[in-house]
């Protein structure tokens, strides 16, 4: 793992990532990445490289273990996507209500809400429930929204590869078949997986890992 990247510092950027579970569901995403997928990806290169033809014993782990990255991927920026979702309605609705008894009435019952989410909770509450009661808080939500906002096209690709390699389906289609589903190939610039996947007006677009690990991560691949 580059020196120059400190995963703790890293995942306390993101909203929401100083809750201990939130922030352990980035890092563990990080940390196989940058620990095991890309030691992987650049010994594929290298044997590519070497014996001339494709190295079929490392690329059929590197490109499993690629498939679950993504889906863990996913499953983040969905569970985060959820939770800021859940803050920005909140905010709306107190920023609607104009006159001082009707943000106080709105604070009781948004109280009352927030306790009924988290009343089967016994360790480690405290976290969720301080973002909760930040809706009020502008500087706070106008972060969670950027990084809602510059997360956008990378929750919409993560979620078209999830929903093709695990369901065998075309995004966003009533269950049309996708081609090929599981097949990746290897970039013979840096080793990473990456697929074409068939959108649902006929078109294809191709989805790198290596492009996905760098956008969540915010890094240049040279650098590593």
């Amino acid at each position: 793992m580059s020196n120059e990247f400190n995963i703790f510092s890293w995942s306390r950027q993101i909203p929401f990532c100083d809750d201990i579970w939130l922030g352990m569901q980035a890092r563990n995403i990080a940390l196989v990445d940058m620990g095991i997928l890309r030691p992987m990806e650049a010994d594929a290169l290298a044997s590519y490289m070497e014996r001339e033809r494709t190295p079929v014993d490392i690329l059929m782990p590197l490109s499993a273990l690629s498939q679950m990255w993504v889906f863990s991927l996913y499953e983040f920026l969905r569970t985060w996507r959820q939770r800021a979702d859940y803050l920005i309605k909140f905010s709306d609705g107190y920023n609607s209500v104009q006159d001082e008894e009707g943000r106080k009435k709105y604070l009781e019952s948004a109280a009352v809400a927030f306790q009924n989410k988290r009343r089967l909770l016994r360790i480690g509450p405290a976290m969720y429930a301080r973002h909760l009661e930040q809706f009020a808080d502008k500087a706070f939500i106008e972060k969670v929204i950027e990084y809602k906002r510059n997360t956008d096209w990378l929750f919409r690709d993560a979620e078209a590869l999830r929903v093709t390699i695990a369901k065998h389906e075309i995004p966003k289609t009533n269950g049309l078949l996708a081609e090929a589903p599981g097949y990746g190939r290897m970039s013979y610039q840096d080793g990473s997986i990456y697929w074409f996947i068939l959108l649902k007006d006929g078109s294809q677009i191709k989805i790198d890992r290596r492009e996905l690990g760098d956008a969540f991560l915010g890094i240049d691949s040279e650098a590593i």
